[in-house]
């Protein structure tokens, strides 16, 4: 007899999300949502999805780190290397990582009037 579970929407999501997936992304913005934890947690623990294997999870860092090989490979395309640069903007912003790039512009603002 199959297991019955009473679970939240999100865990339930999570579930076949983790079933029918090969790679999970995980923003740390918030509010967050317990999805993406389950999935890593899964993933961790070594459960295999319907194609027998472990969901890869991928981090904010490796997305950035990506989207900037990318922008360098596409130098002298400049409309690919343009919207490279506003998706990690983006990212950044979604993860609050532009708060230091903001407060350096400003003390350079301020230091050179």
């Amino acid at each position: 007899m199959a297991q019955k579970l009473t679970i939240d929407g999100n865990t339930a999501a999570a579930h076949v999300a983790y079933a029918f997936s090969d790679v999970g992304a995980i923003y740390p913005i918030t509010p967050s949502s317990p999805m993406a934890e389950a999935c890593d947690e899964w993933s961790a623990q070594g459960r295999l999805n319907i194609f027998g294997q472990k969901m890869k999870m991928s981090e904010s860092e490796f997305i950035l780190n990506w989207l900037e090989e990318c922008r360098t490979k596409a130098i002298d395309k400049p409309l690919i290397r343009e919207g490279m640069t506003h998706y990690r903007n983006l990212i950044k912003i979604l993860t609050h990582q532009m708060e230091n790039e903001k407060n350096d512009l400003i003390k350079l603002i301020i230091s050179v009037h």
